[in-house]
């Protein structure tokens, strides 16, 4: 009976274990400042970004769906603020903590036929 308890024990810890440590996530979009991300009008504007950006405005992602996540740790986006990229890394709390920026194409949606 101690065995079979303690196998248990083992196994929920380590499957629980799992939940802590979760899988680091790829989402696009395009790198922003804070004060352009919600005019819909400024997204792809890398010459604003850029120049934002420099003067101390943080960096956010703006995903292809319009969410916008904070980045933890700026330093991963300074070579592609104001590209559309696939940032991979950990997604929590309306925030990425950036392991690896690609500048990607943009996906363009097809349009509606008739």
């Amino acid at each position: 009976m101690k065995k079979t308890l303690s196998l248990a024990t083992l196994i929920a810890t380590f499957g629980l274990m799992t939940f802590a440590f979760a899988a680091p996530k790829t989402v696009r979009g395009y790198i922003m400042d804070t004060k352009c991300s919600t005019n819909a009008k400024m997204k792809g504007n890398a010459e604003c970004a850029k120049s934002c950006v420099s003067k101390g405005s943080p960096a956010v992602l703006v995903e292809d769906n319009g969410t916008v996540l904070k980045i933890a740790n700026q330093d991963k986006v300074t070579d592609v603020v104001g590209e559309h990229v696939a940032l991979t890394g950990e997604v929590a709390d309306g925030s990425i903590t950036v392991g690896t920026a690609k500048a990607v194409p943009a996906r363009h949606k097809k349009a509606a036929t008739k």
